[in-house]
């Protein structure tokens, strides 16, 4: 039956419709959502937490960030409901809702060391994103210093790669983030979550197609075809021989 293997799933579903119809009435409750402990936020979120909810987070805004904002500087948050929301900020730069100069600046503000535990990746993540925008000569001081503190941790994310985004130049760089914002927000929503296990029709199928990217849904279906015209020509020449 296809509803029990979809229940989990619901929540997903339901953040994926909120952004796809950018139900802005939305916003605050997935940031309220967003909000919660480690372990609740993987609950809700699950495996689309970097890559969806930064989306819904986006659609849903109304036209402005100030939220998304907020939410970032609260310390409380879970770390990387946290990054998820500075990711966002990025889809606001490739659709010109805000201006790559004001992102780079409020994300330069996230590393004085206060912003999370000592041990956490939430600089390095933050700097990543950073990266991708081209940070300016001011910009590359304070990720220079996020280096030499031990803020900013080289194992997610190496120097050089700013060095090779400096290289391509901001141009290019906008370029990128509006393909990524294409890619990551289809037209055809329906396509895009057609790979979900959960809508796959047997528990060893889907985890061989996830792990596979083949289809026994139409292997099956071209046996099937086999063997009714196998059928039939079995049939054919019996009458023949008569």
């Amino acid at each position: 039956c296809f509803w029990p293997k979809i229940t989990c799933f619901w929540p997903k579903l339901g953040k994926f419709g909120l952004g796809y119809f950018k139900e802005s009435k939305a916003h605050k409750v997935i940031l309220k959502l967003a909000s919660y402990s480690a372990e609740i936020s993987h609950q809700l979120f699950g495996d689309v937490l970097s890559a969806d909810l930064p989306v819904v987070l986006f659609k849903t805004c109304g036209g402005s960030i100030e939220k998304i904002k907020e939410f970032i500087l609260n310390k409380e948050h879970y770390d990387y409901n946290r990054v998820a929301a500075v990711s966002s900020l990025l889809y606001a730069v490739a659709d010109g809702l805000a201006s790559r100069e004001e992102i780079l600046r409020f994300l330069s503000t996230q590393f004085t060391g206060d912003e999370a535990d000592r041990s956490s990746d939430y600089w390095g993540l933050v700097a990543s994103y950073l990266c991708d925008l081209t940070p300016g000569d001011e910009t590359m001081e304070i990720i220079r210093h996020g280096y030499e503190t031990g803020l900013i941790n080289p194992g997610v994310i190496g120097y050089k790669e700013f060095e090779e985004s400096i290289k391509i130049g901001e141009a290019r760089s906008l370029e990128l983030l509006k393909e990524k914002m294409k890619q990551d927000m289809p037209d055809d929503i329906h396509k895009y979550m057609s790979w979900w296990a959960c809508f796959k029709d047997n528990e060893s199928d889907r985890q061989m197609e996830m792990n596979s990217g083949f289809s026994f849904s139409k292997k099956k279906k071209k046996k099937n075809v086999k063997k009714k015209n196998k059928g039939y020509t079995h049939k054919k020449k019996k009458k023949k021989r008569r």
